[in-house]
């Protein structure tokens, strides 16, 4: 094996002077104190009835130097003598290590032995002398002391200092440590740690085969370390230190080390980075490092990132790290690793990586919704969308916030996602997207939408449905009304008759006025822009005549309606009861006549056809009337003044959706003046019509009956008699003049029969 040191390095050998020898057999021991002129000591000795270090059972001891003491062997007993008396004052000793395996001992200091004498005190010169198996001696000299004390001497052993030593014969070892299994151009540092201190090792002492030493350190009398790198050219690294190249301090040669070997490696790790989007904003991205092999060295410190944000630095393994980052300014992401910032094992530097790039996206993408009615009116469904201002990823249906509906079907991707929404028709449907639910292609989150709501109008589009049935059940109740005063005018008989139009008809039957005992009894029936409508009324009343211009009664009213329109279905039954009066100028053909009526309805309403409620309201009837009658020959006029007054109030209740239905209460005012004619044509014909001007108010829910305000309307027909008990007729109307936004119109054909 090649040594390739070649500088001698001087090495300074301490020698301790005391009691170091090997022990390798027991040994004797022999103490001598020569006697002193006029002293009382006359001898010392060893008492050779004691061996010393005889084979003992010992216990182990403190360490010193990582060694254990063996304590417990015979002691040397030391015997004074007195004037020829003997006196045992003590035991002390050397502690021997026996020879029954154990591999140290220790010459330990003993304390002083005091023994009282009789007489006198002197000094004596002792010496201490031990020879082991071998022939090693080792010796010390102390002072026996005789002291003076009052009323007695005192014999001392003092300062029996024998330098305490160690008795070896355990050779030292040696262990190599530090090299890794790769070794290139790079140093490397090994550690050289003896079992215990040494003398002569130096680094011609260590063996290595393709490598080169460059630095040498002595670490204590025990450590010492090496620098060294592969040596060019050559093959794999081997490295011990052999034995004998080294000393304990009791000479004991070294034992051969271990060997250390390490394979070559002279190629740097390549290293490369992954993870960057495309973008990259305030968002961090994690982008991973790896490299060919295991590393060391590598740190954040290590990445270029210009104007980058790094956070999150994490050692996966040896070989792999991630870091994250983020850009928080308006420029473009450049970011590698430059050379030389990390080493593998063999300490060869990595090269520079690759570079990843990517564009400055700090902007978070927005997000709305479309496609939400403004207002819903009971359980429906319809698709909203939701829209990204750029394409993202990661948003799913439980992103979106919704209140008052579900979501039963969700698609979409990029910018552009589809939510079939059922809404409940109860409460208010409201949807929105929180922010940081959803990620561009910087991974910035979106921010939070605004929010979105559908009104649920089911409660106000109850109350409208029901205004406008009681407003229409209103205008037909007042129009019904029968004609009080002409159970003063003229007797008629009963008669039935039909009124047929384009809209709709009217089928009538009246008892007459022949009695005090009356009924009418009315159906119309209308289809108006898809509405359709059908009205009964009933009236029976009596009547008590207290003079003949004066009479006073009391009636029954009773009405059905039903209303068809879209979804929306609406129907009650009502009655109403209360006196009535009419009235006539004596010997002047002027009528008066006037009624008041209380009454109650009970009714349903399905506003979307899903559900039925029931509602019930109480209303009032009010008319007050003047006409009159003027003859012309084959001409009649009969010009009218005539006021009618209703109202209807509906009690709250809750709907079957839950919702409260808020009381309400609608009124109708009707006021109209005209002038109406008849012309005999001939014995069986007739023309009529007239002219009339209405004004008309309500008041309640905000429905418009078309007709608020004043307007004229005329009429013009001509009525054929058939025979006695039979007419027929055919007319025509305009109703709206004067007034902007309402006008009606039609043709009508009527029958009238008599009986």
């Amino acid at each position: 094996m090649l040594n390739l040191y070649k500088t001698p390095v001087a090495i300074l050998r301490l020698v301790m002077v005391g009691l170091f020898f090997t022990l390798t057999a027991q040994g004797a021991a022999a103490l001598s104190c020569p006697s002193q002129s006029g002293g009382a000591i006359t001898g010392v000795f060893v008492n050779a009835a004691e061996d010393i270090c005889e084979p003992t059972t010992f216990a182990p001891g403190p360490t010193k130097d990582g060694h254990s003491i063996v304590v417990g062997a015979t002691k040397i007993t030391v015997d004074f003598f007195n004037n020829g008396t003997a006196y045992r004052p003590a035991r002390r000793g050397i502690n021997c290590i026996p020879a029954n395996g154990s591999t140290r001992g220790q010459i330990f200091n003993p304390t002083n032995i005091i023994q009282t004498f009789a007489s006198g005190g002197f000094d004596a010169s002792c010496t201490l002398t031990y020879t082991d198996a071998t022939g090693i001696t080792v010796s010390h000299s102390f002072t026996a002391r005789s002291l003076f004390q009052t009323g007695s001497y005192t014999a001392q052993l003092d300062g029996f200092s024998v330098a305490t030593g160690w008795f070896e014969r355990i050779a030292p070892t040696v262990v190599l440590s530090g090299l890794a299994s790769t070794i290139g151009t790079t140093e490397q540092t090994v550690t050289v740690t003896f079992s215990e201190p040494v003398f002569g090792f130096g680094p011609l002492d260590l063996n290595l085969q393709n490598a080169l030493g460059t630095s040498y350190t002595v670490v204590s009398d025990s450590v010492y370390v090496f620098g060294i790198t592969h040596a060019v050219g050559g093959g794999d690294v081997l490295m011990e230190i052999p034995a004998g190249g080294a000393a304990d301090i009791a000479g004991n040669l070294n034992l051969a080390s271990n060997t250390l070997r390490a394979t070559v490696d002279l190629t740097g790790p390549t290293v490369t980075l992954t993870g960057l989007a495309a973008a990259v904003g305030l968002t961090p991205q994690t982008v991973t490092v790896t490299f060919s092999e295991d590393v060391t060295g590598f740190t954040l410190a290590d990445i270029d990132a210009p104007f980058m944000t790094l956070t999150n630095f994490t050692a996966v393994s040896a070989s792999v790290y991630t870091f994250d980052l983020s850009n928080g300014r308006s420029v473009a992401v450049s970011v590698h690793i430059p050379a030389g910032g990390a080493a593998d094992l063999a300490g060869n530097a990595n090269a520079v990586s690759n570079t990843l790039t990517a564009t400055a996206d700090p902007t978070p993408p927005s997000v709305w919704i479309t496609g939400l009615p403004a207002s819903i009116a009971g359980p429906v469904t319809f698709d909203a969308t939701i829209n990204f201002s750029e394409s993202v990823t990661g948003f799913v249906v439980g992103d979106i916030n919704i209140t008052g509906g579900v979501i039963t079907a969700f698609s979409g991707s990029g910018t552009v996602y589809t939510a079939t929404v059922a809404a409940n028709g109860v409460d208010d449907l409201v949807m929105s997207v929180s922010a940081n639910v959803a990620q561009d292609a910087a991974l910035n989150g979106n921010a939070a939408s605004a929010t979105f709501t559908s009104e649920s109008i089911i409660a106000e589009l109850t109350s409208t449905n029901i205004a406008k049935f009681m407003l229409t059940r209103s205008n037909a109740l007042l129009s019904n009304q029968p004609d009080l005063a002409g159970f003063l005018r003229e007797q008629t008989a009963p008669q039935f008759s039909a009124d047929i139009t384009e809209k709709g008809g009217i089928v009538a039957f009246d008892t007459g006025s022949n009695g005090p005992i009356w009924a009418r009894l009315n159906a119309n029936w209308a289809n108006d822009l898809g509405a359709e409508s059908q009205y009964i009324f009933g009236a029976v009343g009596g009547y008590s005549k207290l003079s003949q211009n004066l009479l006073i009664g009391g009636m029954l009213q009773f009405d059905v309606m039903s209303e068809v329109d879209g979804t929306a279905t609406t129907s009650g039954t009502g009655w109403l009861l209360g006196p009535y009066f009419a009235a006539k100028l004596p010997d002047q053909p002027l009528y008066f006549e006037g009624s008041l009526l209380y009454g109650q309805t009970s009714n349903t309403v399905s506003p979307i056809g899903t559900y039925t409620d029931r509602f019930s309201t109480e209303r009032w009837l009010a008319t007050l009337g003047v006409s009159g009658q003027i003859e012309r020959g084959a001409l009649t006029l009969t010009p009218f003044l005539d006021a009618k007054y209703t109202s209807d109030a509906q009690a709250a209740y809750v709907d079957g959706l839950g919702n409260p239905i808020a009381a309400q209460t609608i009124a109708l005012a009707q006021a109209g003046a005209g002038l109406d004619f008849e012309w005999a044509l001939s014995t069986a014909t007739m023309l009529n019509g007239g002219v009339s001007g209405i004004w008309s108010y309500s008041s309640g829910n905000a429905v418009d009956p078309g007709y608020e305000g004043g307007r004229a309307r005329l009429e013009l027909g001509v009525l054929h008699q058939l025979s006695p008990q039979s007419n027929i007729g055919l007319g025509g109307y305009y109703d709206g003049i004067g007034i902007v936004g309402f006008e009606s119109y039609g043709v009508d054909i009527k029958w009238v029969w008599g009986f």
